[in-house]
């Protein structure tokens, strides 16, 4: 009995929730897709006591993203930030090389700090400049870091040494 509770207060929920949306949204292609949506749904909720009674498996409850090779989702992250301090080391290479062609006396050390969407940040340190053009220096790299790697300029460190 309580199965049959919870699937009509799943359906109510659903009826509600489609009919709210269907008021709101806009007459157009949109429109056919959340109501696509939300019929799939709908039968899911259906369908879920029947195959839950011919198979003892409540799909409720079934964790549906699973790793293909049994890995942890711990080993994916350890994955991911391997893949994050690869990329980051070639951009610093990347950038030392291509500041060192414009400015040919100059030395560089980069350290980009990158997250899964994009660049945090980048840290430019610069040897071998005159004295008195660092502030000059400093905004020209600024504004090549980003235009090159869209980087915005108060996220991009230069320091002299």
């Amino acid at each position: 009995m309580d199965g049959l509770k919870a699937v009509i207060g799943d359906i109510a929920i659903v009826a509600v929730l489609a009919g709210f949306l269907d008021i709101f949204l806009p007459k157009n292609n949109t429109n056919y897709g959340v109501k696509l949506v939300f019929g799939l749904y709908f039968l899911a909720i259906l369908l879920n006591p029947v195959i839950t009674l011919f198979t003892d498996t409540d799909l409720a409850n079934q964790d549906f993203i699973k790793l293909s090779d049994n890995r942890s989702w711990e080993q994916v992250e350890l994955e991911e930030n391997a893949i994050l301090d690869k990329a980051a080391a070639s951009l610093n290479h990347e950038i030392e090389v291509r500041l060192g062609a414009i400015y040919e006396n100059v030395k560089f050390t980069t350290n980009v700090a990158m997250n899964t969407a994009d660049i945090e940040g980048v840290k430019i340190e610069v040897s071998g400049i005159t004295q008195g053009k660092e502030r000059v220096f400093a905004d020209k790299i600024k504004e090549f870091i980003a235009m090159e790697y869209g980087v915005k300029k108060n996220k991009t460190e230069v320091v002299f040494k």
